[in-house]
């Protein structure tokens, strides 16, 4: 008796110990059920169809076959009652989307297509007047893509022209003492994050961190920021050429619905979320870009989260463009961009927030520091004036009467 409670004691340590407590498969039929449902799910994969029903199998087997399918995206649906109930495989059916058009394989006609198309030629010979009309249509937008092609053209930036007083201006904002760390990161990751309160200049001074380097460095750039909203688009493109010294529409410029201020020497562009969006939509791999900029990224509004679906699409296929994200309040979701950028490389910055005190001024004072005097109006004390001597009136017939 004493033997036998020891045997279950033992028994029942080593399943607390291996981890099968309470299971219903033992060690080694769960290794063989586990073969069994790699095999399954490697031939359904292999066979190339869509679904596929598997034989009537018990409820242990049916469940390893179940994880394996779900962690290989495969979609399990079981029919019947026991002892006859059986699973169904089928694969997931993918969206189709302008990243998996742009990755598709060619279509290779086969040979009944080929002589269809040879007889329809053959059929309708293609004329010379034909050719010249193609010739010269294809000659017109070549043209007309070449003249937006040189503003997307990478170029080494000019030296600034900023002047004394708006680089003492600059040096007072938070953002310029980490110039060689916003430098260094760019230029070691594909992605860097960069989290800096309202206030410290990370707007206007990281783009042009990036055009200082690259014209110490003579190297060609063109640089993409990204605004939730014109109105701050135009006002900061025209702030960034005003410190540099330049009139908006040389190196700076901005590009906004309906309106744009660029030349082929814009190498910094201020933009919209749609405006950038709608560029990667006919240019999927930003050609002729080497940083993007995304500020206000804690806005999670439609077009961001596409652009930022788009930018991680685009940084597989080219591994040298930059991609710098920026924030005041993007501390909660540091890990979320993060993660979400997790195949490249990631560099996250912090910069202090420069305080600015409030002052508070009422209405009488801003009405004297205006020099706002109100006019005085001859009807102002004639109601005054009537009212007092009616009162005055009324106290003699009472003092006469009385």
């Amino acid at each position: 008796m004493i033997v036998s409670t020891r045997k279950v004691t033992l028994r029942k340590e080593q399943d607390e110990g291996g981890g099968f407590k309470n299971a219903r498969v033992l060690p080694t039929d769960r290794r063989h059920l586990e073969q069994q449902a790699k095999n399954i799910i490697k031939n359904f994969i292999r066979s190339g169809n869509s679904t596929e029903v598997l034989p009537p199998m018990p409820n242990d087997q049916r469940k390893v076959v179940h994880e394996y399918a779900q962690k290989n995206g495969i979609l399990t649906k079981s029919h019947g009652k026991e002892p006859n109930r059986y699973m169904m495989l089928s694969l997931r059916q993918q969206q189709l989307t302008r990243a998996n058009l742009t990755l598709t394989e060619p279509i290779i006609p086969n040979f009944r297509s080929l002589e269809r198309i040879d007889s329809f030629i053959a059929a309708h010979p293609i004329r010379r007047a034909d050719m010249v009309a193609s010739y010269r249509q294809s000659a017109s937008a070549s043209s007309a893509s070449s003249s937006s092609s040189n503003r997307s053209k990478t170029s080494i930036p000019v030296k600034s022209k900023c002047s004394a007083a708006m680089k003492k201006c600059r040096d007072t904002l938070p953002a310029t003492k980490y110039r060689d760390t916003v430098i260094h990161a760019i230029d070691t990751c594909n992605v860097v994050i960069i989290s800096g309160g309202t206030g410290c200049g990370k707007t206007t001074q990281v783009p042009q961190f990036i055009l200082e380097n690259a014209c110490d460095k003579e190297e060609k750039v063109r640089v993409m920021v990204t605004q939730p909203r014109r109105i701050a688009a135009i006002s900061i493109a025209e702030r960034v050429a005003k410190e540099r010294g330049e009139p908006i529409g040389t190196t700076v410029g901005y590009h906004v619905r309906l309106e744009s201020k660029l030349s082929e020497r814009t190498v910094l562009t201020y933009c919209t979320t749609g405006v950038l969006l709608r560029t990667l939509t006919a240019n999927p791999n930003a050609s002729g870009i080497t940083h993007i900029v995304v500020d206000e990224i804690h806005e999670r509004e439609i077009n961001t989260d596409y652009l930022l679906i788009a930018l991680r699409e685009c940084l597989k296929r080219r591994n040298y463009l930059k991609l710098v994200l920026m924030s005041a309040t993007i501390e909660g979701n540091m890990g979320l961009f993060e993660k979400y950028f997790c195949n490249q490389s990631v560099d996250i910055i912090r910069m202090e927030s420069k305080l600015f005190d409030v002052k508070v001024f009422y209405l009488d004072q801003i009405l004297a520091m205006c020099g706002y005097e109100p006019p005085v109006s001859p009807n102002f004390f004639a109601p005054l004036i009537g009212a007092f001597f009616a009162l005055s009136l009324n106290f003699c017939i009472f003092f006469w009467f009385t």
